[in-house]
């Protein structure tokens, strides 16, 4: 589309497998938090926020 490749706009693939896994650790870890800290710690589906946005799902 633009006739870049990836070097070019400054994106390397030296690390890939490193920078997966690193990705996958922090990204479950971020979750696991979510969902077992900082939702429920609020109020979790009692927050009439949340309570709200639930009707939207169903």
């Amino acid at each position: 589309m633009l006739k870049k490749d990836f070097g070019y706009i400054g994106l390397r693939f030296v690390n890939v497998k490193k920078d997966i896994l690193t990705g996958l650790i922090f990204g479950t870890s971020w979750t696991i938090l979510q969902f077992a800290l900082l939702i429920p710690g609020p109020g979790g589906i009692n927050r009439s926020d949340i309570n709200a946005s639930s009707r939207f799902l169903i």
